[in-house]
């Protein structure tokens, strides 16, 4: 796949450097890939991060990147006022230049099978990749937070992840991932 990406994946940390830069670390210096920007968020608990890149070196940041966040966050332990569902909460990718919308959301299906065969934690897909009108946006994945989400996909076929059985990652919780035409 030719092309660049722009993604902006956001982890569920905004306060603890030493958790906050390991994930960094893992966008930092490769080929392929440029580091837009950080800026994490102690009161809302959130760390977005900003990258450019090659779809090839995305993907591997992006894989590197989740694991490094499922490792040291424990929703179990969260206290940020951003909705949120995961440690990592959500990966959305944009076509940059030389790439269409279609070729992001087979970017997307690929990272979501990666990202649950390697980490086991659960995928829903949103944007243009989502399996439900009411998935095209975050707030019905998201509704009650993690602690809800972890009590409703028990009981509720329709909060059910698109990857993975119908229960959250017992620290992890679940990761949002879709392809979407504008960044704003």
């Amino acid at each position: 796949m030719a092309g660049y990406i722009l993604s902006d994946p956001n982890f569920s940390e905004g306060g603890d450097k030493k958790i906050i830069e390991p994930i960094v670390d893992q966008f930092r210096e490769r080929e392929g890939l440029k580091l837009i920007g950080y800026e994490p968020d102690a009161d809302f608990g959130r760390l977005p991060i900003e990258i450019i890149g090659r779809p090839e070196a995305v993907k591997e940041a992006l894989l590197d990147g989740a694991g490094k966040a499922y490792e040291l966050i424990d929703m179990e332990k969260y206290k940020g006022r951003h909705p949120h569902i995961g440690a990592v909460d959500t990966i959305e990718i944009y076509p940059a230049k030389g790439l269409t919308i279609e070729e992001c959301k087979d970017f997307i299906e690929d990272l979501g099978e990666e990202l649950y065969k390697r980490y086991e934690v659960p995928i829903y897909f949103t944007g243009k990749n989502a399996r439900r009108p009411e998935n095209e946006g975050m707030t019905f994945i998201r509704k009650g937070n993690y602690k809800g989400a972890k009590e409703a996909v028990l009981v509720d076929p329709n909060r059910a992840p698109d990857i993975g059985p119908a229960k959250l990652h017992p620290t992890a919780g679940a990761t949002i991932i879709g392809a979407l035409e504008q960044h704003d």
